[in-house]
């Protein structure tokens, strides 16, 4: 993205409003409709070239905020400046509308190389609508585009947003002599197959070649593609000895785990890998082994965790002093794994044994060292009492384990559901929405009752979280045969009016995006009605949730609905001020100090929100809610439930900027959901990019970063102008 903020020396603050701007430049060119013919391209508009730039810029940016698409704003994509051509395709992207795909097709073809770039990224963000279209356009650029990073930018649009046949020139790339190229075909075919796109078996074995390359970079990229394409091609027998030698013995941590990921999704986990996983030495591989027991056998699942906690129990006995360090993110992840088999009288044995050990030993004093005493407070069958003082700083986990232990037994009598039931009114909302997802499963004439009685409950988290139930086990909220299976009348209702009650309150985003999700889970046509009342919402967060939930019915929602009322809009003066500012945040927590570079110029919006609300103190004495080992660390939410928000909603500000390790984005629960939830990027996330809001990085801390674990807490965050 082009430096807007130093392409000129001064940015005005103060614009002529915007709107009087667009009824201008409506007038000058005749008020004709946006295009919607994707292979159209815009004619050139004088008047276009007549604004002066900073107040091209506030038209862009209004539009941006509005999600809408304007002849006016199409209009500025002939100016003369290319920091103005550039900032629109990104923007247009960002808004995601079918209508500039003509525009952004022209931009394609534009003199300027950043131009281009923006475009091309911005092709792999519109509706689904114009695809075809912009798949075709994309590939032909493909053809004439010498550079390798606009090469990369336009693969990893057609791995977004292409099929089988569009992915050809990635295909024909992935043995390519230059490294960067190489490694976009690579992450371009991971793309496509998160997206459940099919690659034939000589496909898989190219892609396999770049596990030998020597940068870094294209083994992380091949290893990538493997794991994300398993669900959809097949493995071919040196494929798998392949990525067993690189998971066992690669130089790069990072390269090590995607191949331990790969080779356990296609079958190819065994106690010996597990063994060598855990004892590896950078704890980003060890805590990324328990996790993919997800990928093995209903029959191999038990076996593999208790030996799994067969290890690591060796491993604490040698060195208690584990559970104080990064490698207690291993010993989290491997009980959680071994949670799912708690019935398992070895894995009971093994708990037990090292609850004694440990208690002699001593617990360390931390968040990290009692939720792992909790865990294992669970699997060795601790009484509930004891149970529940299990984290005496934190009364709210040892209530999660007691709900988690009753919903996992095999005969869960109407003792634990009233158990459960009555956790729903806990003052702490962490134990509310537990036991709301727990009864949802256990889903007996009672649960499901509790979870459609929670619909009216007067805290907006809870009632999102029964919704969120109800989109996880929807089969428990209706009825009839499989395959004919109608909507509960309760349960339509209870909707309908969750949907009545949260709709005039503008900052009621979550619940009424919950509804949507749940109403589409439920697949019934009876829920059209209420889906299209929230369709013409007029926030687009919950716009896009309600029109994603009728795609189902192929329902066709009539223009002219969409009046955009954002959520927290960001004026065009805002964003400019946010651009300007060079800020970090010095965040302190109980394992230490993180500083972050915020990044006005990438994300004005979201930089803009986080600052204001870390001078509120809105970050200030809050836990660490979310740690997933290698992946992220995510906080920021003052309920701990991962349902909270600031009262509002953020606009996405997506761009191509990579996920790599100390990348700081934007949590969501779809687009345009953002609020105060934010996250570190433990290594690499490719599958991130562009998808979610980057808006700074962290320029000291990550060993900090890398201790954190859940229950952690966030002391202050101060906003500073240095970084010392």
């Amino acid at each position: 993205m082009l430096e807007l903020a130093i392409l000129r020396p001064m940015i005005e603050h103060r614009f002529q409003p915007a709107a009087i701007i667009v009824i201008g430049l409506l007038l000058s060119n005749g008020c004709g409709p946006a295009t919607t013919d994707p292979k159209r391209t815009p004619r050139a508009t004088p008047v276009a070239d007549q604004l002066p730039w900073h107040q091209a810029l506030a038209v862009i940016d209004e539009a941006e905020d509005r999600r809408t698409v304007s002849p006016a704003q199409l209009a500025l994509g002939s100016t003369a400046d290319p920091a103005i051509r550039s900032h629109l395709a990104l923007a247009l992207g960002r808004i995601g509308d079918p209508a500039a795909a003509g525009t952004l097709i022209a931009l394609l073809e534009d003199e300027q190389a950043q131009v281009r770039d923006n475009a091309a990224f911005a092709c792999g963000l519109l509706d689904e609508q114009a695809h075809r279209d912009l798949s075709e356009a994309v590939t032909e650029r493909l053809g004439r585009e010498a550079r390798p990073e606009g090469i990369v930018t336009l693969l990893l649009t057609l791995g977004r947003i292409g099929g089988a046949v569009d992915l050809r020139p990635a295909i024909a790339l992935v043995q390519d002599k230059r490294d960067q190229v190489r490694a976009g075909a690579l992450q371009a075919l991971g793309l496509a197959g998160l997206r459940g796109v099919p690659l034939p078996e000589e496909v898989i074995t190219r892609i396999a070649s770049g596990l030998s390359h020597d940068a870094d970079e294209v083994r992380l990229f091949s290893a990538f593609a493997l794991y994300r394409c398993a669900g959809s091609s097949p493995t071919p027998g040196s494929v798998l000895a392949d990525l067993s030698n690189v998971a066992s013995a690669d130089k790069s941590a990072e390269v090590r785990a995607y191949a331990l990921r790969a080779l356990a999704r296609r079958g190819g986990l065994s106690r010996e890998l597990l063994t060598r996983a855990l004892e590896d030495t950078d704890d980003r591989v060890s805590a990324t082994a328990p996790g993919v027991l997800a990928f093995a056998s209903a029959t191999e699942k038990c076996p593999l965790a208790s030996h799994l906690l067969q290890i690591v129990g060796q491993s604490l006995t040698a060195s208690p002093e584990r559970l104080t360090s990064p490698y207690l993110h291993t010993v989290r992840a491997a009980f959680e794994a071994a949670i799912r088999c708690a019935d398992d009288p070895a894995i009971q044995t093994t708990a037990r044994g090292l609850l004694d050990q440990l208690a002699r030993q001593g617990w360390p004093d931390s968040a990290g060292a009692s939720l792992v005493r909790c865990l294992v407070y669970q699997i060795a069958g601790t009484d509930d009492v004891r149970l529940v003082a299990c984290d005496p700083q934190r009364p709210y986990r040892g209530k999660q384990r007691v709900i988690a232990r009753l919903a996992a037994k095999k005969d869960v009598t109407s003792d634990d559901v009233q158990m459960m039931i009555d956790f729903i009114g806990d003052a702490d909302l962490r134990v509310a929405v537990a036991a709301l997802f727990a009864l949802a499963r256990v889903a007996t004439p009672r649960a499901v009752t509790a979870v459609v009685t929670a619909l009216a409950d007067s805290r907006a988290t809870v009632v999102s979280a029964a919704l969120d139930g109800i989109s996880t086990v929807p089969s428990s909220f209706a009825s009839g045969p499989p395959g004919k299976r109608n909507i509960r009348p309760e349960v339509l209702s209870g909707i309908d009016r969750v949907v009545e009650r949260f709709t005039p309150f503008d900052h009621a985003v979550t619940p009424l995006i919950s509804a949507a999700g749940a109403l589409a889970a439920l697949k019934d046509e009876a829920a059209k009605p209420t889906l299209l009342k929230l369709a013409r919402d007029g926030r687009p967060s919950v716009r896009r949730a309600a029109r994603t939930a009728l795609k189902q019915w192929k329902e066709a929602i009539e223009p002219g609905t969409d009046a955009p009322t954002p959520t927290r809009p960001v004026s065009p003066e805002d964003k400019t001020h946010w651009r300007n500012q060079s800020l970090f945040a010095r965040v302190t927590t109980t394992q230490g100090e993180v500083v972050i570079a915020l990044d006005g110029r990438l994300a004005p919006g979201t930089v803009g929100s986080f600052v204001e609300l870390a001078r509120a103190q809105h970050f200030d004495d809050t836990e660490i809610h979310r740690v997933v080992p290698n992946f992220v660390v995510q906080a920021g939410d003052q309920t701990g439930t991962g349902l909270g928000d600031p009262g509002y909603a953020l606009r996405c500000e997506v761009s191509s900027v990579p996920y790599r390790r100390g990348t700081v984005g934007m949590a969501l629960a779809g687009r345009d959901t953002g609020g105060s939830q934010f996250f570190i990027t433990l290594s690499r996330q490719p599958h991130l990019d562009g998808n979610y809001t980057v808006f700074g990085r962290v320029i000291s801390g990550m060993a900090v970063a890398d201790q954190l674990e859940q229950g952690d807490r966030i002391l202050t965050v101060e906003i500073t102008s240095d970084a010392g």
